[in-house]
């Protein structure tokens, strides 16, 4: 969903675009968020996601 939001606020350039977002830094809780995104004719047709965070629970979830 973030690659379609950023897409609608540019102006839909062709090619591989990527992004990084700091943050929790100032709370002690660092993290950084890679997403690389490609658009062609006007579309997202690719979106990658990837990075670091700090570890502040673990659990496991039964369904």
């Amino acid at each position: 969903a973030f690659p379609a939001v950023l897409l609608d606020a540019e102006a839909r350039v062709e090619g591989n675009h990527k992004v990084r977002i700091d943050q929790g830094f100032e709370m002690g809780r660092p993290s950084r968020i890679n997403l690389g995104f490609t658009v062609k004719g006007g579309h997202v047709v690719e979106a990658t996601i990837g990075g670091t965070a700090v570890v502040v629970a673990e659990g496991v979830l039964h369904l």
